[in-house]
């Protein structure tokens, strides 16, 4: 429906059947768009702070990411930055301020490059990234903890040196011409098995979240929920009814 008349009813489609994200994704967006001056307050967000940012599908947090300007009045709570994984960068953020005034009213946007580490992930068609909602052992992350771990892995630069050690002995384009005369030749060749490319990066990129895991500037207080979490669980197994042991 991304290209018909029925593209705009999608978002009410995903309330009606109940998408709690859905809903705060559009209650959000109506409740800013009842106070005055919506689409100024949108483009002064553009300008002042067009990157990206990490953040749950909350209300008072997209409320907040569809009026970025308040992050000059009360910066203390302004939402976490998305940081790019391969390099560290603020995803969006252009340096140079008059680029980011032209960005912010231009139809036509100018952003860097693809990096050459990036551009050989998108000829290798390599569909993946770390996921920082949950820890190896269940523990949830918040949105300031899933930007830094992201900043991690690409300030480390672990995933990126790994990455083109792959890139030293893997040509993109061979590799693509190779998948095509063997499928030529009536073979079915997965892509993600094919001369292990994938798994190489995949193990790169398990090592690097791992890496930066234990990187976490409140690592302790991660491993103080993953105890209650463990102790919860174990309680309500035996039938044990606990108080809540974490403030949110």
């Amino acid at each position: 429906t991304n290209k018909s008349m029925l593209a705009g009813l999608e978002p009410m489609n995903d309330v009606l059947r109940g998408d709690p994200a859905a809903l705060n994704r559009w209650a959000s967006s109506f409740a800013s768009s009842l106070a005055p001056l919506s689409g100024a307050r949108n483009e002064l967000g553009r300008l002042m702070a067009p990157q990206l940012r990490e953040l749950d599908m909350d209300f008072i947090q997209l409320l907040r990411n569809r009026n970025k300007f308040t992050d000059a009045i009360d910066p203390n709570s302004a939402l976490p930055d998305a940081h790019d994984w391969i390099d560290g960068k603020k995803i969006g953020y252009p340096e140079n301020f008059f680029v980011r005034a032209f960005n912010a009213v231009s139809p036509m946007k100018v952003y860097d490059g693809l990096s050459p580490e990036r551009q050989f992930l998108v000829d290798i068609e390599y569909d993946s990234r770390p996921s920082f909602m949950k820890n190896s052992e269940g523990v949830r992350y918040t949105p300031k903890e899933r930007s830094e771990l992201y900043s991690l892995i690409g300030k480390n630069g672990y995933f990126k040196r790994e990455l083109r050690r792959i890139m030293s002995t893997t040509e993109a384009k061979a590799w693509r011409e190779s998948i095509r005369v063997a499928r030529g030749n009536g073979s079915q060749i997965k892509p993600e098995l094919w001369q292990n490319v994938y798994k190489q990066i995949n193990v790169a990129l398990y090592d690097a979240k791992r890496l930066a895991e234990g990187q976490l500037s409140n690592y302790k207080e991660v491993d103080i929920r993953r105890f209650q979490q463990d102790y919860s669980g174990e309680m309500q197994r035996r039938g044990v009814a606990l108080p809540i042991l974490e403030n949110k």
